[in-house]
């Protein structure tokens, strides 16, 4: 028969083992979670990126233009792409 020395030694092994086991399971099933939102968040991407194309393609960009074909001045000053030189050159040249 084992000995008590033994069979603590034995049952330590194994709880030891279960639980290394365990936490081994749960960290691995963490990383794939996390890689899986990652590959779903980069196809999303992706999705974006391609539908973005396609509509670009479908409508291209087109610079505003005024009634007698020259290209319109933004006069919002509010407007990302106000250019308070061309506002001023147009407003000297319509007096």
């Amino acid at each position: 028969m084992a000995s008590v020395t033994q069979n603590v030694v034995r049952w330590t092994a194994l709880a030891t083992g279960v639980v290394y086991g365990a936490v081994h399971l749960r960290s691995v099933k963490k990383i794939q979670a996390q890689e899986e939102e990652h590959a779903a968040e980069k196809h999303h991407q992706e999705l974006i990126e391609k539908a973005r194309k396609a509509w670009n393609e479908k409508n291209p960009a087109r610079s505003p233009k005024s009634s007698n074909g020259s290209i319109a001045v933004i006069t919002d000053p509010e407007n990302p792409s106000f250019d308070l030189e061309k506002f001023l050159e147009a407003k000297s040249k319509e007096n």
